[in-house]
């Protein structure tokens, strides 16, 4: 199958395009501006692909104070979805990567059917491409994929895990964090990818789809973890400037939906905590633990954007 994988320079990306490789199908770059609707037309044509993974767009949520955000996650999508729409062929499946933003400031955890009341700009702007997606459900095949904070080797040092995962491996004397009894939902990027393999491919889908390991992790225990697999204390400051008030204590995903879509896709990495369904299955494969990921992750330098 053809599958266009637009933002296919970013983190996620990188580990899609492999997958779908490895599972026989050929993944198309976008190499196209979603914010210029006729560039985009035209390149959409050319390439005629079967299914889409749309991932472009601003993926950092501090990026996301002014207009651009909707002009590349609202707009931009839009511009995707009637090019594709007007082709001879339509794809079959089109799935949009959306975000656990648009539920908003939510405490405990959330399913699918949460009511979605986004608190910033970057979740206004995911809710509103949902939105706007609608007529072209049917149409389309539209899927949509809210994914919760997930990280792995090649995420850029930007992001709270790298971050951390690059200052443990330089033994940095002190690091300066927000708050750190905090509690939210991450994932391994070989889950997440795997689960959008599932998406594509699956012969019957639900409209929206929660990517998430399902168990809320505190930053401190991310910090314990780290330490232990490094041999490294440092000083943890606590800056001000890096606090949120009012910042949720624990957030999470209910993973049920995605479990269910991977019941029986082959485990692809070393875990001895696979759920088994009544039907003696897996259902689907577990997120592997966060140990394992940050094991990865300090094996492997990260690309510091």
């Amino acid at each position: 199958m053809r599958v266009l994988v637009t933002g296919e320079g970013g983190f996620t990306a990188r580990h899609l395009a492999p997958l779908l490789a490895d599972h026989g199908h050929e993944a198309l770059p976008l190499a196209a501006d979603v914010t210029r609707p006729r560039e985009l037309a035209q390149r959409v044509a050319a390439l005629a692909p079967e299914a889409v993974v749309h991932l472009a767009g601003l993926s950092f949520a501090p990026d996301g104070v002014d207009a651009r955000v909707y002009a590349v996650n609202t707009v931009g999508a839009a511009n995707l979805l009637e090019a594709l729409a007007n082709l001879p062929h339509p794809p079959c499946r089109v799935v949009l990567a959306s975000s656990s933003h648009v539920y908003g400031a939510q405490a405990g955890r959330l399913a699918e059917d949460a009511p979605l009341s986004p608190a910033t700009h970057y979740g206004a702007s995911k809710l509103a491409m949902e939105c706007l997606a609608r007529p072209y459900r049917e149409r389309l095949g539209v899927v949509i994929a809210r994914p919760f904070n997930y990280t792995g080797a090649g995420q850029a040092a930007r992001f709270l895990v790298p971050k951390l995962v690059a200052a443990f491996r330089a033994r940095a004397p002190e690091l300066r964090l927000g708050n750190r009894d905090i509690a939210r939902d991450f994932s391994d990027v070989r889950h997440i990818v795997r689960a959008y393999l599932a998406l594509l491919t699956a012969d019957r889908v639900e409209d929206v789809y929660n990517l998430c390991s399902g168990r809320p992790l505190a930053i401190a225990a991310l910090l314990a973890e780290l330490e232990a697999q490094t041999g490294h204390r440092p000083a943890i400051l606590t800056d001000p400037a890096l606090m949120r008030p009012g910042e949720t204590p624990v957030q999470y995903g209910d993973a049920t939906r995605m479990q269910r879509l991977l019941e029986g896709v082959p485990i692809e990495w070393n875990t001895e905590q696979a759920a088994v369904s009544a039907t003696g299955r897996h259902a689907g494969p577990p997120a592997p633990p966060l140990a394992d990921t940050l094991r990865w992750m300090l094996a492997v330098e990260c690309d510091g954007h």
